[in-house]
């Protein structure tokens, strides 16, 4: 266990430290992130849209924005890996590569959280959020976080199809886009989907909370059993593939 968690310490910050020397990823990352946004609220939002219809869309691209760098986190790791040689040796360790890619995965976060917040703060000028509105905003991210295992291990699931093929293409891309029009990101269009994308019941879950300050209890029940399926289904696929990696030496067919 002790391995586990000073490799998992030792990859974050790594990760971390890597993140830190690009400031100017960062910054574009938040003009990125707001670009974005308003291109989508302008197509497909209402421009008399109520301060309270804003902030539900802007939750629902905040959490699927989070949930495509989880759903590409680990099969870009294994595609940089391979690249630079070090895919084997992390293959190899006794440390499961899980762990490692989880670590990636919050190092990821943790700049991504900086931009939510960069871009909330940034809203709040256009929108006239108040100090209120903000801080719903802001902890409506604790609800996400069952919904960050479920999309997890959603991405290990191309993790693993990316430990033979290596390079997926834009198969992620085409996933990421297709989720954002069939999650509950601007309106309950598809709410049968909710029970099967992990975080699209955390977007429903949220809005209820800050439309009415109530949470369900059997609502949160259902999502964490929707992000836990996820999790695990994911975590087998992917230590079912990286066993066959190992048997078959997939290692040179980048």
């Amino acid at each position: 266990m002790k391995n586990k968690i000073d490799a998992f310490l030792c990859e974050y910050t790594l990760c971390v430290k890597r993140q830190l020397r690009y400031k100017m990823s960062w910054v574009s990352d938040i003009i990125l992130f707001t670009i974005v946004f308003y291109a989508i609220f302008i197509l497909f939002g209402s421009e008399d849209a109520t301060t309270q219809q804003t902030i539900n869309t802007f939750i629902g691209y905040i959490y699927w924005q989070i949930s495509s760098i989880c759903l590409g986190i680990s099969a870009s790791a294994v595609r940089e890996d391979a690249m630079i040689g070090m895919l084997e040796m992390k293959i190899m360790s006794k440390v499961p590569m899980t762990v490692l890619l989880f670590a990636k995965l919050m190092a990821s976060l943790l700049a991504e959280i900086t931009s939510i917040v960069a871009v909330t703060v940034i809203a709040a000028f256009f929108w006239s959020y108040g100090a209120a509105e903000i801080f719903q905003i802001l902890c409506s991210l604790l609800i996400y976080l069952p919904s960050l295992f479920g999309m997890f291990g959603f991405g290990l699931i191309f993790g693993g199809l990316a430990l033979k093929e290596k390079n997926l293409g834009q198969l992620i891309f085409l996933v990421q886009i297709l989720l954002l029009f069939c999650s509950s990101v601007f309106h309950e269009s598809f709410p049968a989907l909710s029970f099967v994308i992990p975080y699209a019941y955390g977007i429903d879950i949220a809005r209820m909370w800050i439309n009415t300050g109530l949470l369900s209890s059997y609502s949160i029940l259902i999502y964490l059993g929707v992000n836990c399926v996820w999790f695990i289904v994911g975590k087998l696929f992917f230590e079912k593939l990286l066993e066959k990696n190992k048997r078959e030496g997939w290692f040179s067919s980048y």
